[in-house]
């Protein structure tokens, strides 16, 4: 069965990447706001972003900021956004220099 209809959803990417992980096993615990579990990891989409729980509130407050297009405070909000990033990432070892090979496109890190 086929859809014939104007989609209206806004981010039709997060949307295919939640089927992925519904089709990968993850349930829906939640439908608004959406919220999933998948692998003992619970999850929630805001500000149309796919965040891992519990969010800190410094970056739920940040992203906030960013999705309603406060511009006295964007500067100060990717810190934030950032400084979470750069916590995230800090267990995992740091990519010195990735490129794109031509062949399959396919990240070469050395």
């Amino acid at each position: 069965m086929s859809y014939n209809g104007n989609d209206r959803r806004k981010y039709p990417s997060l949307r295919k990447h939640v089927e992925a992980l519904l089709n990968a096993g993850a349930t829906i615990t939640k439908r608004e706001p959406l919220q999933l579990l998948f692998k003992g990891q619970e999850m929630g989409v805001r500000h149309g972003i796919l965040l891992c729980e519990p969010t800190p509130q410094e970056l739920d407050e940040a992203l906030g900021l960013l999705a309603r297009g406060d511009s006295e405070r964007q500067s100060e909000a990717l810190k934030i956004c950032l400084k979470q990033l750069e916590a995230a990432l800090a267990p995992y070892p740091p990519f010195h220099s990735a490129r794109l090979t031509r062949r399959g496109n396919t990240a070469a890190i050395g």
